[in-house]
């Protein structure tokens, strides 16, 4: 007796249920894959990515800082005040930029 599961008769579930498998069920895949066998243990590339991106991070907040300071220092004086409000303006940028900014993942 022949079971189908749609009316044109193009899956047959009963020689799935003569043939002792189980409709639906996945075949475990022999093949292994080894990349995926260790994804989850840090490699020293990722460490060495996260110190680049922590010592990038330190340097434009360290930046940041001094140009605010020095655009504070060259705004005291009236001839340098449009400079000193540009750089103070872009130390301001890069401190809130390296304190804030998550950057893409490298590949």
């Amino acid at each position: 007796m022949r079971i189908y599961a749609d009316p044109e008769g193009a899956h047959c579930l009963a020689c799935c249920r003569e043939s002792g498998n189980k409709g639906g069920t996945p075949v475990a895949n022999p093949v292994f894959n080894r990349e995926d066998a260790m994804s989850h243990v840090i490699a020293p590339r990722q460490i060495v990515d996260f110190l680049v991106s922590v010592a990038e991070h330190a340097f434009f907040v360290i930046a940041g800082f001094v140009l605010m300071v020095l655009g504070t220092g060259l705004s005291v004086t009236m001839i340098m005040l449009p400079v000193g409000l540009v750089v103070g303006l872009l130390g301001f940028a890069m401190f809130v930029g390296g304190m804030t900014v998550q950057h893409i993942q490298r590949s």
